[in-house]
């Protein structure tokens, strides 16, 4: 435990699946458009958040630039496939 922390501090697995279970019933219960439209808003969010800080925008490229590169895309195509000959 962390000495900087009470125990009423930490969810423990049981709490955070119970958690879980909710969100994913309350999802059950939004139509295709109300969950279409949750998460437009959630990407717009995510895109003014990036967009606030250059620093995160940046490194968000980056990250999604690497990510997309051909030798990472092969890699994970190894990794799927389970063929583990570079290639």
């Amino acid at each position: 435990m962390n000495p900087y922390s009470s125990p009423g501090d930490t969810i423990d697995q049981r709490t955070v699946e119970a958690m879980r279970r909710r969100r994913l019933a309350m999802a059950k219960q939004l139509s295709f458009a109300q969950r279409l439209e949750a998460a437009r808003r959630l990407r717009n969010s995510a895109s003014q958040t990036l967009q606030a800080n250059p620093n995160g925008w940046q490194a968000f490229f980056a990250r999604n630039h690497r990510k997309r590169r051909y030798s990472a895309v092969r890699h994970l195509e190894r990794q799927m496939l389970g063929n583990n000959e570079p290639g």
